[in-house]
């Protein structure tokens, strides 16, 4: 999966998952693509060239290309965590990102159900959670980079997106602004003009590519975070209702039954932590 806006180009090329074993260590190596760390669980130690650093849950990892380092877990708690390869190409108009270690902001259950999509069997709508998996899995890579790239401001290299690619790159960028504001619930004529297309064009595209409308799209990635909260946390019922928008208990409990067959209560009693 690749997405090029602006002058960036994100490539993923692989991903995977370390199981808490407390066996697990990896010795000295490095990449020639970029690679990133989600650490879900335990703790253990990142050693680099000139120095080593903790690694524990919540914490973000990513290794610049050649950059050696070695990894080994505590055996009383094991590490687990995700991990992706990815490729970064750019114009002149951005710095790479250099190392990146810092607290950031996710869960294990949002990764896992990520990663879920992405395994899913290879049929039409495997291949359409496969796409959402991945464009989820780039919407983080992305907020992970956003405060570390740095625009130079010149149109030096920039070139033309051959009209071609123009459909993929227009719903690329529709699905990743659905992804980061799909909280409030936007419509197609918000969507339409983040993306400077018409109603009409988007809802097209929409259809012929991913064999929904907008609307069940959006309301697919709001049940993908309920689901994913009742499952994983303890967030209390209200306060997802609150975050998603919604103006009473009771719509948020029609809304999910629709979409689920199931009040978000039975859904959590029954999924819970799986």
């Amino acid at each position: 999966m690749r997405i090029a806006y602006d002058g960036l180009e994100i490539q993923l090329t692989g991903a995977g998952r370390i199981i808490p074993d407390p066996d697990w260590k990896i010795g000295a190596h490095k990449h020639d693509l970029y690679e990133i760390h989600f650490i879900t669980e335990g703790t253990g130690v990142n050693r680099l060239e000139n120095g080593e650093m903790e690694l524990y849950p919540g914490i973000v990892y990513m290794a610049p290309p050649q950059e050696v380092h070695a990894q080994t877990v505590d055996p009383q708690s094991p590490l687990g965590l995700y991990y992706v390869f990815f490729d970064l190409a750019f114009t002149a108009s951005w710095d790479p990102p250099s190392r990146i270690y810092a607290p950031f902001s996710f869960s294990n259950g949002e990764l896992l159900n990520i990663f879920e999509s992405i395994n899913a069997p290879q049929n039409i709508d495997g291949f359409s959670s496969r796409m959402i998996g991945y464009m989820r899995l780039i919407e983080i890579i992305w907020r992970v980079l956003e405060s570390r790239l740095h625009h130079v401001h010149t149109t030096a290299g920039m070139q033309p997106i051959h009209p071609k690619a123009q459909s993929s790159v227009l719903l690329q960028k529709a699905i990743l602004y659905i992804q980061q504001h799909f909280h409030r619930n936007p419509n197609v004529a918000e969507i339409a003009d983040a993306c400077y297309v018409s109603e009409r064009h988007l809802s097209r595209m929409f259809l012929r590519q991913m064999n929904m409308t907008v609307n069940q799209f959006v309301q697919q990635e709001r049940l993908f975070y309920a689901s994913t909260e009742l499952k994983h946390t303890t967030t209390p019922l209200h306060d997802i209702c609150e975050k998603l928008h919604f103006s009473s208990m009771q719509y948020f409990a029609q809304w999910f039954k629709h979409l689920s067959s199931m009040t978000p209560a039975e859904f959590r009693k029954k999924h819970f932590g799986s």
